[in-house]
């Protein structure tokens, strides 16, 4: 009987013996996808983390420096608010002028204002002086060649114009003379007298009166009421009043007589010269 045996396995041609390993066994690869998402993960919370704590000190920060921000701003808006006063308290500058400008314009400004007032208080102890001399000429004369002389000396400083420098001053600067007020005594009749200087003349008959003024014309209007005003406080009424000027300047012819007078001024001529005189010291301070 013949005996059938199976055909013995090949070695293993790895191993070179027939006990190796299976040939088609699975091996399991490690899970690197979840290792790299857990790793993210990490990174990401560490740097929120990070970024919500700068988030805190930035805050923080902001915190601690608002109030000088606030109040940086305010100081801020306050020079701005002062210089904005400050240029409209000074006359021809223009409108957008630099705060260094602005602050040289006020000092000149300042100055000029000094120097007037000083002239305007020599110029008011001037004419008490002559009243309390044409008060005791008066007293002390008998014939009435005394009144005549006291006259004389006041017209003699009253024509005594001071002529300021710098700058210009508006109406609302000038001295303000006391109210008018009606005369007690009878006022004096005198005839025809003119008195005249470089931009001003002035006619003078009985209590009416013919003055021309000749002033700069890039000042406007603010010439004539600059003028009207002037002789409506010293108690002149304008009768008429008539305008011409040309490219330079303006010329104001004006009729007036005086309604009121102030006590103290012995004479219309007085009234005339002392609102001539006021006058006079703002055409010199704008030419």
């Amino acid at each position: 009987m013949e005996n059938r045996h199976s055909p013995a396995a090949p070695p293993n041609a790895k191993g070179g013996s027939g006990s190796g390993c299976p040939e088609n066994k699975d091996v399991a690869a490690p899970n690197l996808s979840s290792a790299a998402e857990e790793v993210a993960a990490t990174v990401a919370t560490s740097d929120d983390d990070g970024l919500c704590k700068g988030n805190k000190n930035v805050a923080a920060d902001s915190k601690k420096l608002k109030p000088h921000i606030v109040a940086e701003r305010k100081r801020r808006d306050r020079m701005r608010d002062y210089f904005g006063e400050l240029l409209a308290l000074i006359p021809q500058i223009p409108a957008k002028s630099d705060k260094g400008t602005i602050v040289g314009h006020a000092v000149d400004y300042i100055q000029s204002l000094e120097k007037t007032k000083a002239m305007l208080e020599k110029r008011k102890q001037e004419l008490a002086h002559a009243r309390q001399a044409a008060a005791a000429a008066e007293g002390a004369a008998s014939s009435s060649s005394a009144p005549p002389q006291s006259v004389r000396a006041m017209a003699a400083v009253s024509s005594d114009i001071p002529q300021p420098q710098l700058l210009q001053l508006p109406l609302s600067i000038a001295v303000p003379a006391p109210p008018p007020q009606v005369p007690t005594a009878a006022r004096r009749q005198v005839g025809f007298q003119t008195w005249s200087w470089p931009n001003l003349v002035l006619n003078v008959s009985d209590d009416k009166a013919y003055i021309s003024v000749c002033a700069p014309r890039h000042l406007g209007m603010q010439n004539m009421v600059t003028v009207l005003s002037v002789l409506n406080k010293h108690g002149i009424d304008v009768a008429t009043a008539q305008v011409d000027s040309d490219a330079v300047r303006s010329m104001f012819n004006i009729y007036a007589h005086v309604t009121a007078m102030d006590g103290e001024n012995p004479s219309v001529q007085d009234v005339y010269k002392l609102a001539v005189s006021e006058i006079l010291v703002w055409l010199n301070i704008t030419s």
